[in-house]
């Protein structure tokens, strides 16, 4: 059985100011019953006022990818090197379990992100946005 919300949101998302006179809107389509597994993801300015300006994830001229890891003490470790010194939050999303065999689980910085990374490529984005839960602001 499928279940399928909306959810409009003015002012605050998350703690984050949306634009003003705007609402974003999350729509998305969860099968119930599925356990749902929070991906976490560090995010620079920009990006930050894209997504909660927008209410999903999108690519970005010079992007190829957009990673998310299982775990938030893992990402926020990753936040603190050097390759990702421009970070400005961490976004949270929930996918059903059964999803992620969809998306690329090839594992990134094993390293740090020992509990798994999650790979979204331009091709299967759309799917993902569907797919996720609200998005909200956790660091």
């Amino acid at each position: 059985r499928e279940v399928t919300f909306s959810m409009a949101f003015f002012g605050l998302l998350g703690g984050v100011p949306s634009l003003p006179g705007k609402s974003t809107v999350v729509k998305t389509t969860l099968r119930t019953g599925d356990e749902l597994v929070e991906l976490f993801r560090a995010v620079e300015p920009a990006e930050f006022f894209d997504i909660f300006g927008s209410g999903k994830f999108r690519m970005v001229a010079s992007s190829t990818g957009k990673q998310f890891g299982f775990n938030l003490d893992e990402i926020l470790k990753l936040a603190n090197t050097s390759a990702l010194k421009e970070t400005a939050a961490i976004v949270r999303t929930t996918i059903p379990r059964s999803a992620l065999k969809q998306f690329d689980q090839t594992m990134v910085d094993r390293h740090i992100l020992r509990s798994g990374t999650l790979t979204i490529d331009g091709a299967t984005l759309g799917k993902f946005n569907d797919m996720i839960g609200p998005i909200d602001q956790v660091f």
